[in-house]
């Protein structure tokens, strides 16, 4: 299964590419701004865009923190096509590149229940 962009949540990226990010042009940015939305889509252009690179999906154990936001608003997917569909008109292009890799541990695969979030 193929994916173009990993969500911020989860991702980890090195600190150059939160540069590129805040150089993309004012447009972009404020357009974030305008929907309330989609920072994640733009900053994986942003790194897309740099690096010419697909994200890879490193497959391990999260826990969302929340259970509750503006993935459960309805029309939620299409706001998120049309943020896609800005940035492409944007930047001429869409710069994300498909990805089908999967990177998953060889450590003892754990289950949620098998991990102790707590902080204590």
């Amino acid at each position: 299964q193929q994916y173009k962009f990993i969500l911020t949540g989860a991702s980890l990226f090195h600190r150059k590419y939160m540069e590129s990010y805040w150089q993309l042009p004012r447009a972009a940015t404020d357009y974030v701004e305008q929907v309330f939305n989609c920072e994640d889509i733009l900053l994986n252009f942003a790194v897309a865009m740099q690096s010419r690179m697909p994200p890879v999906w490193v497959d391990a154990p999260y826990l969302r923190t929340s259970t509750s936001g503006l993935f459960q608003q309805s029309a939620h997917g299409d706001k998120r096509s049309d943020c896609i569909n800005k940035y492409v008109e944007m930047f001429g292009a869409s710069a994300l590149v498909p990805s089908d890799i999967v990177v998953r541990p060889v450590y003892k695969r754990f289950e949620k229940s098998d991990i102790d979030f707590s902080l204590a």
